[in-house]
């Protein structure tokens, strides 16, 4: 996906979209000092638990500072746990289990110095997230669907011109 959004050109809108399992991960021993608790924030990829990586917070946030080195106008929406915003204890969470092994540093897309001082670069992008960094994101139990992904269509249903601040306005 990443490959051809590097198309994309500076009048254009990048519009990531994720609506499946976020996890965590033990990250690299390099990035004790960014992360305290010793785990990423991960992407569940459909090959990630068959011998491929998870897409780790830091990955991502690679991947949109090059993305909008080209493209300023970036909204990433992540429908997933671990993902970071509002959380919903009265609906179903279906949630995988952390994966404790750290991955090597060199295993992370990106430039990243074995040894050296790490610095995560910012992720220019509006977030739309189901749920902070450390919580699970919820279902609907008579839909089982995802409840921020499926509110999100109710809204566009509703208005389908709506802009960001009348979204997040929504009740």
């Amino acid at each position: 996906a990443f490959d051809h959004l590097r198309h994309a050109g500076p009048e254009d809108e990048i519009l990531f979209y994720f609506c499946g399992h976020g996890s965590l991960a033990g990250a690299a021993p390099e990035f004790q000092s960014v992360n305290a608790d010793a785990y990423d924030e991960t992407l569940v990829l459909h090959d990630s638990r068959a011998g491929g990586h998870e897409l780790h917070d830091k990955e991502l946030a690679v991947l949109f500072a090059e993305l909008a080195e080209q493209c300023p106008n970036i909204t990433a929406f992540l429908d997933c746990c671990h993902s970071s915003s509002v959380f919903r204890s009265r609906l179903r969470v279906r949630a995988l289990a952390p994966d404790p092994n750290p991955r090597p540093l060199s295993t992370y897309y990106g430039d990243w110095e074995e040894g050296g001082p790490i610095s995560v670069p910012p992720a220019p992008v509006l977030a739309l997230t189901a749920c902070n960094r450390w919580q699970t994101a919820a279902e609907d139990p008579q839909n089982v669907r995802r409840l921020i992904s499926l509110t999100l269509e109710r809204a566009l249903k509703k208005k389908p011109e709506i802009n960001y601040q009348e979204l997040h306005q929504q009740d």
